[in-house]
């Protein structure tokens, strides 16, 4: 009913508009796009970086692209347990549902902003009870003292952006949606990151609780021993002791290493939304060590980075079997292999340099937005409807009424207000672009470190797992000739204490080539697939 009333009324204004106001609206609408204060858009520069490498590594000038997947990154470490931690995190992490939460605020934002580029439309509609005072100005005599009022109306307001400043508004805030989709996927990489190195320092524990424990049984038998030759009257009170306190400081040790394990287990469970109290991972190696720690390429001893100039060969092999197969007993593993000579174009992909530079964008497009204040705002409205104080026919021709026209406003006096918000937008532009070079400086930085550390641990592994290979013999020498009276017990304790340390130090190192490892991961992006790394699209 309401649509065939209005349709006569509605073809009345689009009447008046087409006799009198196209040709107004045309112009209009040829000022909208010709005018804009924003200025043009330069990436801030990062300052003198090498353009065709690393230290030592190709290299190139980073430019952000656009955001994508990184991909299970984590499934080139052939770890089960590890899989199943990332699908939760994705799952259930209420750190990672907190970042899309405000990727969806950002997007909504857009969205919100976007309204602006067309006209608004409302439709009211009331009807009032009223009484009219009788010393109403300009009141006739035969007006009654209770009428009622029925309004019906439709109306329409439009911004016309002379100046760009919803246009800036616009790309501002698509700069800034697209920024919030980037710190989604940097929360997300860091995240998977934070996962993956926990997991690996817990498993590292678990290495460590394995050795302390093979030593506990090491030290039993030594205990016992020295009792019976004490009980024989062959060993000292002093040897008994001293055994009795290894023994009991091993033992401590391995409670300590049970509570950083319950610690490293909790951190795990708030990062994939579990309960501390509920979750445990199961450790991934027996007591006898049959089952390995990690499945893939097991550590292999070189001899390229020591001096072997005074020795036979034969001795040189006979010593790089036994150590392999030493190093294989402690469950030593090499790290799966980055490929850090990538492309200086894979740098593009992460994920804080590209939400810094359209953060950057972001700040460039409110000073459109600041300088457009400066001029006159202009909009064009419309209304249509019915008004009428009584009787049943209120929405008929006669009770009709529409209106049409351009508004404009401009503000004479603001003591300062849009100079100053000019100032702060300019301000905000340096801010972003020095918190881009930072960040961009940062990845160098980080890049640059997770390489030099996996380049110097290729050195220092292989002489941590020499020395704990000759410490062990050396406890095993020791201990022979104390059964055999040549020494005291004391050379024996510290001989141990030795071996213990050296396979500890050995297994700490091999969990921070690991965690390295995700370093680098995470320095370049995230993960990669062999189609990038051919074709070079990221």
């Amino acid at each position: 009913m309401i649509a065939s009333t209005l349709k006569p009324l509605l073809f009345k204004s689009v009447r008046w508009i087409n006799s009198n106001g196209f040709i107004w609206l045309a112009i209009s609408s040829v000022l909208l796009a010709s005018c804009s204060f924003t200025p043009k858009y330069m990436t801030p520069k990062v300052g003198s970086i090498s353009d065709n490498q690393w230290r030592d590594n190709p290299w190139s000038q980073a430019t952000p692209l656009d955001i994508k997947d990184k991909g299970q990154w984590w499934l080139m470490f052939n770890d089960d347990a590890l899989n199943a931690l990332e699908l939760a995190l994705e799952k259930d992490s209420p750190s990672l549902a907190i970042a899309l939460s405000r990727y969806d605020q950002a997007t909504a934002y857009l969205i919100q902003t976007q309204s602006q580029e067309l006209p608004s439309v409302d439709l009211s509609e009331s009807t009032t009870q009223n009484r009219q005072s009788h010393n109403r100005p300009l009141r006739g005599s035969n007006q009654p003292d209770y009428y009622k009022a029925y309004t019906g109306m439709i109306a329409s307001n439009y911004e016309l952006d002379f100046w760009g400043r919803v246009r800036s508004l616009v790309a501002s805030a698509k700069a800034q949606a697209q920024a919030s989709e980037a710190d989604l996927q940097t929360e997300k990489l860091s995240l998977q990151s934070k996962v993956a190195q926990i997991y690996f320092q817990l498993r590292g524990n678990d290495k460590q609780s394995l050795v302390l424990a093979q030593s506990i049984k090491g030290y039993e038998r030594a205990y016992a021993l020295i009792k019976n030759r004490y009980e024989a009257g062959i060993a000292s009170g002093v040897d008994l002791s001293r055994a009795q306190s290894q023994l009991s400081s091993a033992k401590a040790e391995i409670a300590e290493l049970n509570i950083q394990r319950a610690l490293y287990e909790h951190a795990l469970a708030v990062l994939i939304g579990a309960s501390a109290q509920s979750f445990t991972l199961q450790a991934s190696t027996s007591a006898d060590g049959t089952k390995p720690l990690q499945p893939y390429e097991p550590l292999k001893f070189t001899e390229d980075s020591n001096d072997y100039s005074n020795r036979s060969a034969s001795s040189i092999n006979l010593k790089e079997r036994d150590l392999n197969a030493y190093l294989i007993g402690l469950k030593i593993t090499n790290p799966p292999a980055i490929p850090t000579g990538l492309p200086s174009t894979l740098l593009q992909r992460r994920p804080d340099i590209a939400a810094a530079q359209r953060r950057t964008a972001a700040a460039n497009e409110r000073i459109g937005v600041a300088k457009a204040a400066f001029f006159p705002s202009f909009s064009i409205g419309a209304s249509v409807g019915y008004q009428n104080t009584g009787g049943p026919a209120w929405m008929s021709e006669p009770n009709s009424f529409w209106s049409i026209g351009p508004a404009a406003s401009f503000n004479l006096l603001d003591n300062g207000l849009r100079q100053a918000q000019l100032s702060i937008a300019k301000s905000a532009l340096d801010q972003s672009g020095a918190e881009y070079r930072l960040v961009v400086l940062t990845a160098y930085q980080q890049v640059e470190d997770a390489m030099t550390k996996l380049s110097e641990f290729k050195n220092e592994i292989n002489d941590r797992a020499l020395a704990a290979f000759t410490a062990n013999r050396a406890m095993q020498l020791a201990t022979s000739r104390y059964k055999d009276g040549a020494v005291n017990y004391l050379e024996v304790i510290t001989a141990q204490t030795t071996a213990l340390q050296a396979e500890r130090s050995l297994i700490s190192l091999d969990t921070a080539r690991l965690i390295t490892s995700i370093d680098l991961i995470k320095a370049l992006g995230g993960g990669w697939s062999e189609q990038e790394l051919r074709v070079g699209q990221y």
